[in-house]
């Protein structure tokens, strides 16, 4: 646990906060949550994450969850988030705690808190119930979330890469089937209704948030929809497209 620095915007954590992460959950302590701004101004939605920053430059949201609205001059207190924890590749990783806020298009950085202690995954992932040295005891058996940040920022080391099939010496006949056609995928910005609710495994309700959030700029902000989560996403960006 650590205590953050002074604080200078309008919207900011105060006090301590710390984490503490389980298999594939994190818990999230922050001590107070303040709008600093006059009695009247109310903040836009409001969304937490713990992100995490690589020596190489490039981030990965590890968690988050939208908190709602924050009046003037008000705060929320021993705030307490159990959420999915996403676990990073291997290597040390720099915790951030942030606060963001919906500006309208685009949710916008408004507090930032980087915890001392380095996040370290080693190569292999523990096998057993023992903690490993970063203390988590979580398997790396998922894909991380894909983020916006720069193809030369996306670490890819160790990734395999996909067989490329043999080009068949056997002739085409007229008896062959043609391959069904790929169906269009679904514009989150700018599709209906009903063509999202016809991406398949999609819940009527995420698609009712998505219609009323949007326009979404990247694909982290279509992570804080109420509902949806990194294993939803993952298995909906085969149907689903921004723009």
């Amino acid at each position: 646990m650590t205590t953050n620095n002074e604080l200078s915007r309008d919207i900011a954590f105060s006090g301590h906060y710390s984490y503490k992460i389980q298999d594939d959950r994190v818990i999230l302590c922050i001590s107070q949550i303040t709008n600093h701004r006059p009695l009247d101004n109310i903040s836009g939605t409001l969304a937490i994450e713990l992100k995490g920053y690589h020596q190489d430059g490039h981030y990965l949201v590890l968690a988050s969850t939208t908190i709602g609205q924050l009046t003037g001059q008000h705060l929320l207190a021993d705030c307490h988030y159990d959420l999915v924890f996403q676990m990073p590749p291997a290597g040390s990783w720099q915790l951030a705690l942030e606060v963001h806020e919906w500006e309208g298009e685009q949710y916008g950085l408004m507090d930032q808190q980087f915890f001392a202690q380095p996040y370290y995954i080693p190569e292999e992932a523990p096998c057993s119930s023992e903690a490993s040295p970063s203390g988590s005891t979580a398997a790396l058996n998922e894909e991380i979330p894909l983020t916006d940040a720069p193809v030369n920022q996306i670490n890819t080391k160790g990734e395999s890469k996909p067989a490329i099939p043999k080009a068949s010496k056997k002739p085409k006949t007229s008896t062959e089937k043609k391959a069904p056609e790929k169906k269009a995928k679904a514009s989150i910005n700018k599709s209906s209704q009903e063509e999202l609710l016809s991406v398949k495994g999609i819940p009527k309700k995420v698609v009712n948030e998505m219609i009323e959030q949007r326009p979404f700029s990247s694909w982290e902000a279509v992570l804080l929809i109420k509902g949806m989560g990194p294993k939803l996403l993952k298995k909906l960006r085969n149907g689903l497209k921004l723009n």
